[in-house]
């Protein structure tokens, strides 16, 4: 019985786990979805902003010459112009995937859509800024200083 007792909490965690992961759009209503995809949204947001520190933080490191030097190579800049317009991408094509739904949806239905389109862009920025850190790492290991 000891045994058992030692078992059950680990036995519950495991069949409570996939409710931690469920999808943000398969909640009992709209704004249950909704505050889910805002976690969502921030939670990948914040690492967007670790990838990007990251990125700039190697890039840093692999050419530490003065900031002021034209051979400095940077990647702030690039980068910087990238996410902002990446940003204003996102920002009118979500406006854009809502207007079918504002039109009929009341209450938090378009705002629902609206996070739902937001955290799908925001996983694939950081899918996609992952493959450039990976890509920087590789670009740094083969032209080290």
């Amino acid at each position: 019985m000891v045994a058992m007792n030692k078992l059950l909490p680990f036995v519950f965690f495991l069949f409570a786990m996939p409710a931690f992961a469920q999808d943000c759009g398969n909640l009992s209503n709209v704004y249950e979805s909704g505050e889910c995809y805002e976690k969502q949204l921030a939670q990948t947001d914040r690492k967007i902003q670790q990838e990007i520190r990251t990125i700039q933080q190697m890039v840093r490191k692999w050419n530490p010459k003065q900031e002021n030097s034209a051979e400095r190579y940077t990647i702030d800049k690039p980068l910087a112009e990238s996410q902002a317009a990446w940003k204003a991408y996102v920002e009118k094509d979500c406006n854009l995937s809502t207007l079918p739904t504002d039109s009929f949806a009341q209450g938090g239905g378009s705002g629902m859509v609206m996070r739902a389109c937001f955290a799908e862009y925001y996983l694939e920025r950081l899918k996609f800024l992952r493959g450039i850190r990976k890509d920087t790492a590789e670009t740094i290991k083969a032209y080290p200083n």
